[in-house]
């Protein structure tokens, strides 16, 4: 093959590396976005493997949990227990809502992990830049969690972040091959 013609090739795949670069980067936050989003709300995990404190056994008067149910049935409960003056905690107000109580999963309505995603991306040929996060009305949720829990809850964990730029070195792997077709 001619010098010319691998010379070519490589300013093919150069050019293909810097214009897959800004697609793989988003991939790559979208993947730790979907990584910790599992870890947590179905392993009730934080990043360094420890499971989450569990949720509160401590009980407040039934009256302040009325009308913050899920369903009408969950409030129905609420309200009979909240006219007999007793006491539930947020253990049993999830429990009356249906969800699982086994993992602290920072999970009601769902807003928050819907909103966590990738909120900046750029790249240029020789670094790229990710910011996940969530809105500003969950960012305060998640800020709230982590400092209850003493630790970040949406930090990713060293192997989160490994499967993540794996996932990114195949993307780009992938654009330089067929590049070079």
């Amino acid at each position: 093959m001619p010098f010319s013609r691998i010379k070519a090739k490589f300013a093919k795949a150069e050019i293909a590396l810097i214009n897959e670069l800004p697609s793989a980067s988003y991939g790559f936050g979208s993947d730790l976005v979907a990584m910790i989003s599992n870890r947590v709300t179905q392993k009730g995990l934080a990043y360094d493997g420890v499971k989450f404190s569990p949720y509160s056994k401590k009980g407040v008067p039934a009256f302040l949990y009325y009308g913050r149910g899920r369903n009408a049935s969950a409030n129905n409960k609420i309200s009979k227990l909240a006219k007999d003056n007793q006491l539930i905690s947020y253990k049993v107000f999830r429990e009356l809502n249906g969800f699982q109580t086994k993992n602290k999963d920072f999970s009601f309505t769902g807003d928050m992990w819907r909103s966590f995603a990738v909120q900046n991306n750029s790249a240029t040929k020789t670094k790229f830049h990710v910011i996940i996060g969530m809105d500003k009305k969950n960012s305060f949720k998640a800020k709230y969690g982590s400092v209850r829990e003493k630790k970040k809850i949406i930090n990713p964990s060293k192997i989160e972040l490994s499967v993540a730029h794996l996932g990114m070195r195949k993307r780009l792997q992938n654009a330089i091959h067929n590049a070079l077709k």
